[in-house]
């Protein structure tokens, strides 16, 4: 799929993911997350876009997990944009998804 199919350009240099992200199988929680964080580094690689994230909600209802999120971002420019470090993939090794009375709690290792 195309990044125009995927993406609503708002100006030259300002992008925005659809408001919702739906799982349609009932996976868990921490699937349909790693699943998102997996496209966060997709678009880096594939479409050039750095993405940040500030609004993310989940929602379970009918046995399925509904993330919705809205990320914001730029084209990467390596003039501008000095990476230390590159992000290749998000690991399942110790990756943790918890829920406790003050929110949720998250453990990832990226591998870079």
């Amino acid at each position: 799929m195309a990044t125009a199919d995927l993406l609503q350009r708002v100006s030259d240099t300002i992008w925005e993911l659809p408001t919702s992200y739906k799982a349609g199988m009932r996976v868990p929680a921490r699937t349909l997350l790693f699943d998102f964080l997996q496209r966060l580094v997709y678009y880096k690689d594939a479409e050039l876009l750095l993405l940040r994230v500030p609004d993310v909600a989940t929602e379970h209802a009918d046995g399925r997990w509904r993330l919705r999120a809205r990320a914001r971002g730029e084209r990467l420019d390596a003039l501008r944009h000095r990476q230390r470090v590159d992000v290749k993939a998000v690991t399942l090794h110790r990756f943790r998804l918890e829920q406790n009375p003050e929110g949720w709690r998250v453990f990832v290792i990226l591998d870079v």
